[in-house]
């Protein structure tokens, strides 16, 4: 079943019963929860992403509020229904983990964010966050590395980069952009996100093993530091060895 909703229309509410999973078959969502110094915004989803599944799966009520933030269609799954593609489907099994892992991740991010952030400074960011506009460009022709160049255009958040599965349907390995590699890799499977935080934009590694180049910062486990601030206008990302060949420019603006 779908059904559609018009801009600013709540899907659901905090605190509401949970009996059903939405699939984004187009539009935009909002994710917000109340705290007390106002709504605080989680998150933003795009087409293709899950939400509302926590609160079936956890029998609970809804821990947060959904509201359609363009005319949005999404898919409605009844509980029974999710129960039962989970366990034939491991293609959607392996959706819903890729977003649960992801989502924690993104979490703890938010967290660590609030910790270094004042109350007044928190509180001046309560409203609608800023939309961010990413042109996402590799250099493979700058390092000879034989594969095709990208140039994608990034309106949604959290934007996930990795290697380039060996085999299609590989188990556990979803990003938005998959980039070739070869032994000895310089690339993880899941290296790292574009993420919205507030009014900001950073580049976030997600567990890679080698790390990530941000405008000259190391982030990574390694490094002891997992996120960089991107700024306004062009920045570079390396994956990898900081001589590697996986170089990226990230153009940012503000809409």
């Amino acid at each position: 079943m779908t059904r559609t909703f018009a801009p600013g229309q709540i899907i659901f509410r905090e605190g509401e019963e949970s009996t059903d999973v939405f699939v984004i078959l187009r539009g935009r969502v909002r994710i917000r929860v109340r705290t007390l110094l106002g709504p605080c915004v989680l998150n933003e989803l795009g087409p293709g992403e899950i939400f509302g599944e926590m609160g079936v799966i956890e029998d609970a009520p809804r821990s947060a509020t959904a509201e359609a933030i363009a005319e949005t269609e999404l898919e409605v799954i009844s509980e029974a229904e999710f129960s039962q593609s989970i366990l034939q489907q491991p293609v959607r099994l392996h959706q819903f983990l890729g977003t649960l892992f992801e989502r924690l991740r993104h979490v703890s991010s938010l967290v660590r964010a609030q910790a270094a952030t004042s109350p007044s400074e928190a509180l001046a960011d309560n409203g609608a966050p800023a939309r961010f506009v990413v042109r996402l460009q590799t250099r493979y022709e700058e390092t000879g590395y034989p594969a095709e160049r990208v140039d994608v255009e990034i309106t949604r958040f959290p934007f996930l980069l990795g290697r380039a599965a060996a085999h299609a349907g590989t188990a556990f390995s979803f990003n938005h952009l998959d980039l070739p590699d070869r032994a000895p890799f310089q690339v993880s499977r899941h290296h790292c996100a574009i993420e919205q935080m507030g009014n900001r934009l950073v580049a976030r590694d997600r567990g890679s093993a080698l790390g990530t180049l941000v405008n000259g910062q190391r982030v990574g486990v390694r490094f002891g530091v997992m996120q960089a601030d991107l700024r306004p206008g062009a920045n570079e990302l390396v994956l990898g060895h900081a001589t590697g060949p996986h170089r990226l420019t990230l153009t940012v603006e503000t809409l």
